[in-house]
């Protein structure tokens, strides 16, 4: 098989992808976007969440939270008993 790639990156991933599927016997269709989500799965423990998380606004960070669950942060913030680590 001879392919001329565009990208260098899209070669990594098309290599894992080919690797993973030719181990499993896998023939199936499967979108980049599916493969994003499924690497980022497999490797979420090693990210940094003060990384990951600073990357969005405050509104974005806290959409989903219960107001019950912002508002118990805040005095627990408040009074000093938020941990660092």
């Amino acid at each position: 098989m001879n392919i001329n790639w565009h990208k260098n990156d899209d070669s990594t991933v098309i290599n894992q992808l080919l690797e993973k599927y030719s181990l499993e016997g896998i023939t199936m269709p499967y979108t980049m976007e599916q493969f994003q989500k499924d690497y980022i799965k497999a490797h979420i423990r090693v990210l940094d969440p003060e990384e990951i998380l600073s990357k969005f606004k405050t509104e974005e960070r806290l959409k989903g939270l219960r107001a019950e669950e912002i508002e118990f942060y805040l005095e627990k913030l408040k009074k000093g008993k938020v941990s660092n680590a």
